[in-house]
């Protein structure tokens, strides 16, 4: 799987196109990974493959997008906001991915959870480039 994070950065380098590389991989990720509740077990394997080949696709690029809109004096603040923000979450999120699994009493809730905020991730990224003041597609 960490073959494809780099080559999601070198994708996204080679063909200009930094939020499609991300968007498609987030939604791949969103669609594949419920998928994998509904489908034989023996298939779950391939399906969990696919999944992690694909959502490293995005890592770099998404990484990379406080440096857009971040001023060089201040990137270093604000790259620690960024981390911080996204430790906490990642931190919290599994709990409550359990928490919500348990209470059901179908891990599968905790798929269909991660796979939602997939879809806030998207929409996330559309906020950000419409509020952004240097939104360029690529840097």
């Amino acid at each position: 799987f960490s073959v494809s994070v780099p080559f999601g950065g070198f994708l996204a380098d080679r063909i200009g196109r930094r939020d499609t590389v991300i968007m498609a991989s987030l939604l791949g990720y969103a669609i594949l990974m419920p998928l994998a509740l509904y489908l034989p077990p023996v298939a779950v394997p391939a399906i969990f493959v696919a999944v992690g080949l694909l959502f490293g696709l995005c890592a770099g690029p998404m990484m990379s997008l406080p440096s857009l809109i971040l001023p060089p004096e201040a990137r270093a603040f604000g790259m620690g906001v960024f981390w911080s923000i996204y430790y906490a979450v990642m931190m919290a999120a599994p709990t409550r991915g359990g928490g919500l699994a348990d209470r059901a009493g179908n891990a599968g809730v905790a798929f269909i959870l991660g796979s939602l905020m997939l879809v806030v991730s998207m929409v996330a990224l559309a906020a950000f480039r419409r509020i952004s003041v240097k939104s360029p597609e690529v840097p």
